[in-house]
Parts: structure tokens; C-alpha cells; sequence
């Protein structure tokens, strides 16, 4: 359409580039936090008060997700599943959960966790691109995260829901 002049070019590329480093000093700061959690052992420790305090796989996928939720308050999402799923997977498979619906389970759970007021990763990200306050940003993700959490529940519910498309290939 030709409406783009060099100088709307160059904005756009600032804009973008303020975007960029905004969302990449986040992820960075939760890296830097990521690494002190993992150096403290605080995973391990919660696993062994998993595996010494829960006995039934309701309680466990309830612990699994309080803890999931907390963490999503410091961690991006890599992070938490690479720190979570050495220690929480034993855990579930000694429960007698199958891993793959743990595995779509703790997805669900981990991007919940993104999106939790009032300092889920992903609630600054959508601040820093919609140049919205946090707290519409908490208001507006709300009925989002409510969907999620049923979804959540809906797969403890249903099992099969998850593990439907692995066992039909």
C-alpha cells in the first residue's frame, strides 16, 4: 500500500527492538534465578517431601500444581520443565501416572503458571507489546487462566483425553 516511509520504518524497528529487550532482560533475570533455585536444591528438596507426604495420585497432581503455579511466578517455561521433570516424573510413575499424560498435564500446568497475576513471566510480556497497566493486563488474562485451570482439571477428570492422539499413532 506504500503508507510505510522510512521514518515509520525506523519506529517500527525502535518499537520492537524496546519490545525485544524488555521480554529478553525477563527471561534472563528468571534464568539468573532459575540457576540460584537449582543451586540451593530446593527441586530436590520438594521431592522429598513429595515422596515421603503424598501417597495418592489426587494429592500429588494437587502439590504438582500449587507447585507449578508458585514457580511461574520467578521462571520461564523452559526452565521450569527442565528443573520439575527430573523430579517430579519418579514421582508420578510410582504412582502409577503414565508419563505422557504427566508430561500434557504439567504442559497445561506450566503455561497456566506463564499467565498467573500477579507476576506470571508472560503477563510482562503482553504489558511491554499491548502498552497496557498490569493490572488490566491481570484482569484481562484472568478468564483465560480460570479456562485453563479447568482444562487442567478436565484432563485429571479424563485421562484418556490426553493420551487419545499417542495411542491412536
Amino acid at each position: 500500500m506504500r503508507r510505510l516511509t522510512f521514518k515509520g520504518f525506523r519506529e517500527a524497528i525502535f518499537d520492537s527492538m524496546v519490545t525485544t529487550v524488555a521480554i529478553l532482560l525477563i527471561v534472563a533475570g528468571a534464568k539468573v534465578f532459575g540457576k540460584a533455585i537449582t543451586l540451593y536444591r530446593i527441586p530436590q528438596e520438594i521431592s522429598v517431601f513429595i515422596g515421603q507426604n503424598i501417597d495418592t495420585p489426587l494429592a500429588f497432581i494437587l502439590v504438582v500444581s500449587v507447585v507449578l503455579l508458585i514457580m511461574g511466578l520467578v521462571f520461564e517455561a523452559l526452565s521450569m520443565v527442565l528443573i520439575m521433570t527430573p523430579v517430579l516424573l519418579p514421582a508420578a510413575m510410582a504412582l502409577g501416572i503414565d508419563p505422557i499424560w504427566f508430561g500434557v498435564f504439567m504442559v497445561v500446568m506450566v503455561e497456566c503458571a506463564l499467565i498467573t497475576p500477579p507476576v506470571g513471566l508472560n503477563l510482562y510480556v503482553i504489558q511491554s507489546v499491548a502498552k497496557a497497566s498490569l493490572s488490566d493486563v491481570s484482569r484481562g488474562v484472568l478468564p483465560f487462566l480460570l479456562l485453563m485451570l479447568l482444562c487442567a482439571a478436565v484432563l485429571y477428570l479424563w485421562t484418556d483425553l490426553a493420551l487419545y492422539i499417542p495411542f491412536k499413532l
